[in-house]
């Protein structure tokens, strides 16, 4: 699975015009920032995308680096049993 996720951020970086890299995970995180500086990619072209309240200290580290973060803010009337299946993975 991650190097399924990794092999298409290479991909993407060579023909997406925007990427979005949803996932909490330090690791992917490190190696598809390596992957798109390596392919030249501009930081307007990709963000990083979290859920709010997951992982707020690696979002603040990564805005410290100068990445682009998006935090999404679940909402609506069932946005607790979505958060709580999202912590569950």
């Amino acid at each position: 699975m991650r190097e399924r996720f990794l092999r298409a951020i290479s991909r993407l970086a060579d023909s997406a015009s925007m990427i979005g890299i949803s996932t909490h995970d330090r690791d992917l995180i490190r190696e598809s920032r390596r992957l798109l500086s390596t392919a030249g990619l501009a930081r307007d072209r990709y963000e990083i995308q979290t859920l709010f309240g997951v992982a707020p200290r690696l979002e603040d580290e990564l805005v410290s680096a100068g990445e682009p973060v998006r935090v999404y803010v679940p909402y609506g009337e069932d946005w607790y049993p979505y958060v709580l299946r999202r912590l569950r993975r």
